[in-house]
């Protein structure tokens, strides 16, 4: 049976702490079974964030009110604008490795 479900009433087991004994544990909410946890890991997110040499006008816009995005002071060439949000673009193309990919905030040119 799947550890994520109580082997009792198959409900959906939940974390639980112990703050004395410092430990993580899973327990049911329907009915008293409590097992410890296989892992301290709750909750894992993995992204896969492909960059593709083309990316489109809306995109680009949404980018760059992307809070987590830096901001850089740099020249845009289009416009002359001087501020840009900046991140390195992760895919499978050797090319791109060790590259900055550049998003003017005004404009929305994009250049590495």
């Amino acid at each position: 049976m799947n550890k994520e479900f109580c082997p009792e009433c198959n409900n959906m087991l939940y974390p639980k702490e112990d703050k004395t004994e410092k430990q993580l544990y899973m327990a049911c909410r329907n009915c008293e079974h409590v097992e410890e946890a296989m892992s301290n890991k709750v909750v894992e997110n993995v992204f896969h964030r492909e960059f593709t040499e083309e990316i489109d006008q809306e995109t680009a816009k949404d980018m760059t009110m992307d809070p987590t995005l830096f901001i850089a002071s740099v020249k845009c060439d289009r416009c002359g604008y001087g501020y840009a949000v900046y991140f390195e673009p992760k895919g499978n193309n050797p090319d791109l490795e060790l590259k900055i990919c550049y998003i003017c905030k005004k404009c929305y040119n994009i250049w590495m």
